[in-house]
């Protein structure tokens, strides 16, 4: 959609809206039992060809679908970006004081902050900003203050630090 901004060139848009709907209709949860219904929202773990089951934080865009509503009045973007801000608004309900142990170091934070902030810029929802100061609230807390290393990361997790300040994309999103 940047693309497509940038240069008008609408073989930009067609793709834009091509994986708007692919992420609509195959990487967020909707159809869910009731006992598991907080998870309606919730983004399909990032994998090729979408095999493996549950669901990542760590792997979110909403601004793609927040640019296909606006761009096209697309009804259901808007619809299924709202539905993943509040799974994310969700689990900033699950932190539990006064640390989030084995949340793997800065990435699912950052992603969180990223998506909900753009949910809260387009909405106006103050919601959205509240997980997201609940996010600010955690990861200060967590973030060691002589190393900039997050603390409570697991030591088999995939974004466990390779080096002391931890990994420099992951921190980068945070």
């Amino acid at each position: 959609f940047l693309l497509y901004a940038r240069s008008g060139d609408r073989n930009y848009l067609r793709l834009g809206c091509e994986h708007a709907r692919h992420m609509m209709d195959t990487d967020i949860l909707y159809q869910l039992p009731v006992r598991k219904r907080y998870l309606i929202g919730a983004p399909v773990i990032h994998s090729s060809k979408h095999t493996h089951g549950g669901v990542d934080i760590g792997h979110t865009w909403v601004s793609g679908l927040l640019c296909h509503y606006f761009l096209t009045g697309n009804q259901r973007s808007l619809e299924c970006a709202k539905a993943m801000g509040n799974y994310l608004s969700h689990c900033t309900k699950m932190v539990v004081e006064p640390n989030y142990k084995n949340r793997p170091g800065a990435r699912r934070p950052g992603w969180g902050l990223i998506n909900l902030v753009a949910l809260y810029e387009a909405t106006q929802d103050k919601t959205y900003l509240k997980a997201a100061a609940k996010i600010v609230d955690v990861v200060r807390r967590e973030q060691d203050h002589e190393t900039g290393a997050w603390r409570y990361v697991s030591s088999d997790s995939f974004d466990a630090p390779y080096r002391l300040n931890g990994k420099v994309f992951m921190v980068g999103i945070l």
